[in-house]
């Protein structure tokens, strides 16, 4: 059995108020100083992750921010990347079936390749989600190519509505119905003395719970950054979910281009939640890392 070693020790930061390049030099410590965590069984696995999939080291991405130095420096300059980035021909019929339209929050056709191909990767047969839209359609084809009826999809979204939508949409696939569509709304949430809105746990908890554990939690919500969305609001989502994920889950996190998603990431491993294993460069960036054990306990927010 491995050990897991104590969280790293990474100097502390306001991210709220310091300059984004105390950020990007709070995770590049984090990354030096992570010890070893010894052999594990996933390992082919994140071989052939970080090989395909997250390409690129967390640490690279992070000194190329750092020496453009300027607010959101990754950040691709055009959100219509479903426009100019290439189709499946699945995404093309899933789209088509089920009438769904893109738009600048939607997660891109690439980033969709990227994920259901993660969770072939690891044999994936329950996935949280947060986030709801096209990746959720996706995903529930996915599964069904894989796995039959062998599977289960959970997918949050902070508008009730869309929620509604989606869930309808998914009815149009060739699909069983082993998918739920909760729409949650969001509530004042702190996460590592930060302040910001996350999906309220009074609505979530106990709907998650019932189909742990999961093998997989994409993130692509609540809406973060400019209004409509939060500052931070995927920050808390790895410590209030984790209790329901399975050893060693993988955890995609979308967007980790923008300022606000690679503070998350500083704060994931720094307080021992995630091991990074990389990231990919498709659409506006996706990391990929596994969920560190023993679980931490949930914090209490109260």
């Amino acid at each position: 059995m491995v050990t897991e070693p104590a969280p790293v020790a990474v100097p502390e930061t306001a991210p709220e108020t310091a300059p984004e390049t105390a950020l990007k030099t709070a995770l590049e410590t984090a990354l030096e100083t992570a010890p070893e965590t010894g052999a594990r069984s996933d390992a082919a696995e994140d071989a052939r992750i970080r090989r395909t999939v997250a390409t690129l080291r967390v640490e690279d991405v992070l000194l190329l921010a750092r020496k453009i130095d300027r607010r959101h420096a990754l950040w691709p300059k055009s959100l219509n990347l479903w426009r100019e980035e290439p189709w499946s021909d699945d995404l093309r019929r899933i789209v088509d079936v089920s009438g769904y339209t893109f738009s600048v929050f939607s997660m891109t056709p690439a980033t969709i390749a990227a994920v259901t191909r993660i969770a072939g990767i690891i044999g994936a047969r329950s996935v949280l989600e947060l986030g709801a839209g096209v990746s959720t359609l996706a995903l529930a084809q996915d599964l069904t190519d894989r796995c039959g009826s062998d599977w289960s999809l959970v997918s949050i979204d902070e508008d009730a509505d869309y929620a509604d939508l989606i869930a309808g949409m998914c009815a149009t696939l060739s699909v069983p119905s082993r998918y739920s569509v909760l729409g949650a709304r969001t509530a004042p949430a702190e996460a590592f003395d930060i302040s910001t809105r996350c999906y309220d746990r009074r609505d979530v908890l106990p709907f998650a719970g019932a189909y742990a554990p999961y093998d997989m939690l994409v993130i692509d919500g609540p809406k973060a950054g400019a209004e409509p969305g939060h500052p931070f609001a995927r920050l808390p989502t790895v410590p209030v979910f984790r209790p329901f994920l399975r050893d060693d889950a993988v955890i995609v996190l979308d967007d980790v281009f923008r300022d606000t998603e690679l503070t998350a990431i500083v704060h994931w491993i720094r307080n021992g939640h995630v091991r990074p294993l990389g990231i990919s460069p498709v659409g506006k960036g996706l990391f990929v890392g596994r969920l560190r054990t023993p679980p931490a306990t949930v914090p209490d927010d109260s």
